[in-house]
């Protein structure tokens, strides 16, 4: 080999190991890829929630990944897992809350980024969505977080200031948010999660290809970190007295004593939403697991008694093949101490008072 050669050489084998290529040249579809693609796809932690996140280029100190806006909201530094792996820390490097992106910069970790489309899917597409979606619940039902595959097709393409957002009837629940949406043919990115239409069903929202180039392109610099309020849950929890922890997905997780020797779990979900200009928060417990799906009187019996209830809902969590009776109310984000304590434990007493009629045990 020549000399020139030989330097020709090292220098492409440099930038092969600095500047890994995409994960695998897409050849096929989604099914056949998919096990390539999740060493790319990242569960993102915050204090407030979760979300998902995928690679999108690599750099020579690590990669870069993208989420959504929604999902980083006032931190500039979340964690990142993939797979079994220990979360590393990530830097947020440029956000845009209009179009609902943000990308996130993680040192000493090599992921093979993600092939993009280079433009946007046509109306009909065939696609799926991986995502990290209600790990908190997944948690609570002793079932390991792993992601989870959706497919679905798109809707529509509604153009907003340049850009596009895909409407898609594929399922998206918390947590998806961030998340790739691909060709289900191609195996490329066509979108981002975005947001679900709550009152809606089969209307969810990606941020579409275009838009997605544009803000690499542009990486618009991230605002400020917001400071905590000095009534936020954290501070109201410390001084309620009630022991807890904060798990890895910023929710807080409490095991409240009763007064007939039982306990229940009780969880506060860490991010709150706004609604109709309100800040609301979501307290929730888990009442009792069944094998299979409720039978018809249970059922009934639990959508009579949301009916009923002044305040909160019963929701059933399919797990595998079981179901799980889950309570829930919201309330609005900023109590009093008392106020607090009060509807932490209403949620635990209506939820063990169930468990205690439905299965006569004390497993939450």
């Amino acid at each position: 080999m020549t000399r020139p050669a030989q330097r020709f050489f090292i220098l492409w084998l440099l930038a092969a190991c600095i500047f890994p290529a995409p994960v695998r040249a897409a050849e096929g579809n989604i099914r056949e890829l998919l096990p390539w693609y999740l060493q790319s796809i990242a569960l993102v932690l915050t204090e407030s929630g979760t979300g998902t996140a995928f690679a999108v280029q690599a750099t020579p100190s690590g990669t870069l990944l993208i989420t959504s806006s929604h999902v980083v909201e006032g931190a500039d530094r979340v964690r990142l897992r993939i797979g079994e792996a220990k979360p590393v820390e990530a830097r947020v490097i440029a956000d845009d809350p209009e179009v609902d992106l943000a990308l996130l910069e993680v040192d000493g970790l090599t992921l093979p980024p993600l092939p993009l489309a280079s433009t946007d899917p046509v109306i009909g597409t065939d696609l799926a969505v991986v995502g990290y979606p209600l790990v908190e619940r997944f948690q609570s039902a002793g079932l390991e977080v792993q992601p989870s595959l959706s497919k679905g097709v798109l809707s529509a393409i509604r153009r907003k200031d340049g850009g596009s957002i895909l409407q898609v009837d594929v399922p998206v629940n918390p947590g998806n948010s961030g998340g790739p949406a691909f060709d289900w043919e191609t195996g490329k990115v066509i979108g981002v999660v975005r947001a679900r239409l709550r009152d809606a069903s089969g209307i969810n929202f990606l941020v579409g290809t275009n838009s997605i180039h544009t803000f690499l392109t542009e990486r618009p610099t991230p605002k400020p970190t917001r400071a905590l309020a000095s009534d936020s849950i954290r501070e109201l929890m410390d001084r309620s007295g009630i022991p807890y922890e904060i798990n890895e997905n910023g929710n807080f997780k409490m095991v409240r004593k009763l007064g007939n020797g039982r306990t229940q779990l009780v969880l506060i979900y860490g991010r709150s939403w706004e609604y109709n200009g309100i800040k609301i928060r979501e307290i929730w417990a888990p009442a009792f697991r069944v094998d299979g799906d409720l039978s018809g009187d249970l059922a009934n019996r639990l959508l009579k008694m949301s009916y009923e209830a002044k305040i909160g809902g019963w929701q059933t969590l399919k797990v595998e093949q079981d179901s799980v009776a889950i309570y829930a109310i919201k309330v609005v984000d900023r109590l009093t101490v008392e106020e607090l304590r009060t509807w932490i434990d209403y949620v635990a007493s209506y939820a063990d008072t169930i468990e205690l009629e439905v299965t006569g045990k004390d497993d939450y």
